[in-house]
């Protein structure tokens, strides 16, 4: 038996029944014009119905769920984090390169040296002089 598929608000919005997912959570597709496949390839949980039920109801009342897409966007427009956490997200940024940093030159100096010397890097599965041929 099938279960029926509606569009519930237990205080998140409107959503599913038959899942967490909103109705705030689809329409962005809607307004991108998605096809139904398109949007079974993000969200490969949702039946054809289920996307039906969303769109009827987004279609019902349109209007009403556009002003909260805009209360949405606007309020993500002008998120940020608290100072406290930038600050760490900041040394987390500046850390992460200057490891990539060290990793590089390391790299570029063990290059280098192995350019001055005649050694050619091996390829995988290669050893020896063999692989010093093919160059």
């Amino acid at each position: 038996m099938q279960r029926e598929i509606n569009i519930i608000n237990r205080g998140r919005g409107p959503q599913l029944s038959t899942s967490r997912i909103t109705v705030q959570d689809i329409v962005p597709y809607f307004q991108l014009n998605y096809s139904y496949d398109q949007i079974r390839e993000i969200m490969p949980s949702l039946s054809v119905a289920e996307i039906e039920a969303v769109e009827r109801y987004f279609s019902e009342h349109r209007e009403e769920v556009l002003e909260v897409d805009r209360r949405i966007r606007a309020r993500n427009a002008t998120r940020k984090n608290p100072p406290e956490v930038e600050a760490i997200l900041r040394r987390a940024r500046e850390e992460r390169l200057e490891a990539i940093r060290k990793l590089f030159a390391c790299f570029s100096v063990e290059f280098k040296q192995r350019r001055r010397s005649g050694i050619r890097a091996e390829r995988p599965g290669q050893a020896g002089a063999a692989s010093d041929a093919r160059y």
